[in-house]
């Protein structure tokens, strides 16, 4: 079920708090303007898709080159591009459209998530889709991480329904090598809609395990969910719960990683200002915690309690208020 792959890669974890900083500037500039392709050439298999990969990385990680760099063709796909589509494989068009989708085409990541039922059971995980996965968790554009839970909920033959809720929490209830796997899908699966009162339940219930990476999956899982009145039990965990592992999850949960949306990431900032300011806190989680509000606040502040205590003081508290108007999360 590749749980050792969701653990090694830091429980799909966003931009460390080393390249949180080194990125910011490119972020603030060319985001949502400039991007590594365009969507045609994507579609009809004209470029290679491993170059494409490499050249959306480059710009994500502010190494873009110059020829990487041509404005967005608006749009999106279009009806022959389509055409072309429907008569690839189920692996082929899972893998376009979701590369389409990663380079902030809007209508891409839509159409991705509309056919994923299709696919289910019918795709594996490729390399290439590995890497589109990679870079479409790593999107600032919610509908494009949207498409990569509804890609690989197709990839493990998780149908979108109540039985699967209920067999993977069978899973996390007796199978123990499994566990993350389950809470982390079950977040992705109440995300898309299928029972995610229930699916918030039983999360919830897993945050008290007595195993911490058991915890830090709850926290995955919460954060895939997406609902903001999980924030505040979520910031209980980060000032309370004994594992720095544990700890860790939550500041990149609420930093920049799963489906919580800017304005609701915007009303932990309390919370994380409150435990950075709190001398009881371990370097090493001061240190992420630093990362995640850069991240939220898009502020370019060094790790310094002061600086963030006067931006705050100054006009934090009010652009906190201006951008966490309720966001339809419940």
């Amino acid at each position: 079920m590749r749980d050792g792959d969701r653990a090694g890669s830091g429980f799909r974890s966003g931009r460390s708090a080393a390249s949180g900083q080194g990125g910011l500037l490119i972020d603030r500039c060319l985001e949502g303007v400039i991007v590594g392709v365009v969507l045609l050439p994507l579609v009809l298999g004209v470029w290679r898709p491993q170059a494409v990969v490499a050249q959306w990385l480059r710009f994500r990680n502010g190494n873009a080159r110059q020829e990487d760099l041509v404005i967005l063709q608006g749009g999106g796909p279009s009806r022959s591009d389509i055409a072309v589509m429907a008569a690839m494989a189920p692996q082929q068009q899972a893998e376009q459209l979701l590369q389409a989708a990663v380079v902030h085409q809007d209508p891409a990541a839509r159409l991705t998530s509309a056919m994923a039922s299709r696919w289910t059971g019918a795709i594996g995980f490729s390399p290439r889709l590995k890497a589109l996965e990679l870079a479409a968790q790593r999107s600032r554009k919610l509908a494009v991480r949207a498409a990569e839970f509804d890609v690989e909920l197709a990839g493990y033959d998780l149908a979108k329904d109540a039985s699967t809720v209920t067999h993977l929490v069978a899973m996390a209830e007796a199978d123990p090598p499994n566990r993350n796997w389950a809470l982390i899908s079950l977040g992705m699966l109440g995300n898309r809609g299928v029972q995610p009162d229930r699916v918030e339940r039983v999360l919830l219930q897993y945050l008290d395990d007595p195993a911490d990476h058991v915890r830090a999956a709850a926290v995955v899982g919460l954060a895939n969910l997406g609902r903001e009145r999980d924030i505040p039990r979520l910031l209980v965990v980060l000032q309370r719960d004994p594992s720095l592992r544990v700890r860790q999850q939550v500041a990149e949960a609420l930093g920049s990683t799963a489906m919580l949306t800017p304005g609701q990431r915007m009303k932990a900032v309390p919370g994380l200002l409150h435990s950075v300011w709190n001398r009881h806190v371990d370097d090493a989680t001061r240190s992420r915690l630093y990362a995640a509000l850069r991240q939220i606040t898009r502020q370019d502040l060094p790790d310094d309690a002061d600086a963030w205590r006067a931006w705050w003081n100054s006009s934090g508290s009010e652009e906190a208020r201006a951008l966490s108007e309720p966001s339809g999360n419940s």
